[in-house]
C-alpha cells in the first residue's frame, strides 16, 4: 500500500504541486514500476508528459495521470539505409526492433531520436508516426539535443564528430580535431553554442551554431568525461566517470573540480534542477547526489526495489520473478520540484522530489 500511495502522490506532484511525498528537507526517492527492464533515456515533454526508451519496443509515453502508451518502431527499411534491412535484434532481445538510444522533444512534442546500431536519427510524432534519416558517413550517433532555431545536435562518437539535423532532415557533420575524441553528451550552453564532453581525449568541446571549434583540456588526466548539463552564470557541469569528481566550465573555459566522498564508480549523468542545483547519478554506487553552485555536495542511497510482481515482461525476453537492486542512470528534470531518472535492469523509473 506504501507503495501505491507513493505512486499516486508522485504521479499528483505533476499535476500539483501541494501534494509531496517530502517531509523534513531530504528529497524523496520513489521509484514507479513500468513494464520493461530495458529502460534507457528518458524525457519530459512542455505538458509534463514523460517518456522513456525501449531497447527492444521502442518507446512509452506515461502522461501526468500515469496512463502509459507504448509506441513500436518500424524495423529501417531498404530505401531508408540504401540496402538491405538488417536484422534488428539489439542485445537483450527476441523480436526485430529498433536499437533506440537517446530522444529530445521536437516542435509539437515531437521525437527525435538516435539509434545504437544503425546511423540513421529517426523522427516520432507524438501519434507514433516514423521517419528515419540515414546519417551521409556510417556513423551512429549516441545523444541528441534540440539547439537554437529548431535543429537538433548529436554526437557521433565513432566518428569523432558532431552532427546537426534540421527539421526537414538536412544533415551536416563537423569533425573534432583528435583522431579518438569519442564525443558523448552534448546540451545547449548559456552562450547559445553546442557542449559536449570527449571521453576519450579528457576534454570539453564547443561548437557554434556556425561550425567553429574549440576545446578545453580537463586538468585531472583520464578522466573519461561522460555528461554535460547548463547551470547557472554562463557555467556547465560535468561528470568525470573515472575520476569520481564532478567539473565547472565556464563559458570562457575556466574549469574546477569538485571531488567526491564516496569511493567507488564515478558519477554518471547530471542535469540542473529549476533552483540552480545539479543533480546527478552514482550508478555503480546506487546513488543520487547533489551539488550547488558552491560545490557542496551530498549524496543519497537510492532503495532498493519491492519484489518485482509476478509476469512477464513487455519486451517479451524475461519473467519478473525477482528483486534487483537499483542502478540510477540517466537524469532529467520535472516538473514542480521533481527529478526523474531511468533503473536500468530493473522494472522501475524513478523520481526525486525536492524539498
Amino acid at each position: 500500500m506504501r507503495m501505491l500511495a507513493s505512486f499516486f502522490c508522485v504521479i499528483g506532484i505533476l499535476l500539483f504541486p501541494s501534494c509531496s511525498a517530502t517531509r523534513g528537507s531530504r528529497p524523496s526517492i520513489t521509484q514507479v514500476r513500468v513494464a520493461s527492464n530495458n529502460i534507457h533515456d528518458i524525457v519530459i515533454a512542455s505538458n509534463g508528459t514523460l517518456w522513456f526508451t525501449h531497447g527492444c519496443l521502442g518507446m512509452t509515453r506515461m502522461t501526468v495521470n500515469g496512463g502509459t502508451t507504448t509506441f513500436r518502431l518500424p524495423p529501417i527499411r531498404r530505401e531508408e539505409k540504401g540496402g538491405n534491412p538488417r536484422p534488428l535484434l539489439p542485445i537483450g532481445c527476441t523480436t526485430n526492433s529498433s536499437g533506440i538510444g537517446a530522444i529530445a522533444i521536437g516542435r509539437n512534442d515531437s521525437l527525435w531520436f538516435t539509434d545504437d546500431a544503425e546511423a540513421v536519427i529517426g523522427r516520432m510524432t507524438d501519434r507514433g508516426n516514423v521517419r528515419y534519416f540515414p546519417l551521409p558517413h556510417g556513423w551512429a550517433a549516441q545523444r541528441i539535443v534540440r539547439g537554437p532555431g529548431g535543429d537538433f545536435w548529436f554526437t557521433q562518437m565513432h566518428g569523432n564528430a558532431i552532427g546537426r539535423i534540421s527539421p526537414t532532415g538536412i544533415i551536416s557533420e563537423y569533425r573534432l580535431n583528435g583522431k579518438a575524441s569519442q564525443p558523448y553528451d552534448i546540451v545547449v550552453g548559456p552562450d547559445g553554442a553546442l557542449w559536449f564532453t570527449e571521453r576519450g581525449d579528457g576534454k570539453i568541446g564547443r561548437l557554434t551554431t556556425g561550425g567553429a571549434l574549440t576545446e578545453y583540456s580537463i586538468p585531472t588526466p583520464d578522466s573519461t568525461p561522460l555528461s554535460i548539463a547548463a547551470g547557472r552564470n554562463k557555467t556547465l557541469w560535468f561528470t568525470e566517470v573515472a575520476k569520481q569528481e564532478i567539473g565547472r566550465i565556464t563559458t570562457d573555459g575556466a574549469i574546477t573540480e569538485y571531488h567526491l566522498r564516496n569511493v567507488g564508480p564515478g558519477p554518471d549523468f547530471i542535469t540542473a534542477a529549476s533552483n540552480g542545483t545539479l543533480w546527478f547519478t552514482e550508478e555503480g554506487s546506487r546513488k543520487i547526489g547533489s551539488i550547488t553552485a558552491s560545490g557542496s555536495i551530498t549524496e543519497y542511497d537510492v532503495p532498493s526495489f519491492p519484489s518485482p510482481l509476478a509476469g512477464h515482461d513487455n519486451d517479451g525476453t524475461v519473467r519478473i520473478s525477482a528483486p534487483v537492486q537499483p542502478h540510477p542512470y540517466i537524469i532529467v528534470r520535472g516538473r514542480a520540484g521533481t527529478m526523474w531518472f531511468t533503473e536500468p535492469g530493473s522494472y522501475f523509473i524513478g523520481n526525486v522530489t525536492i524539498p
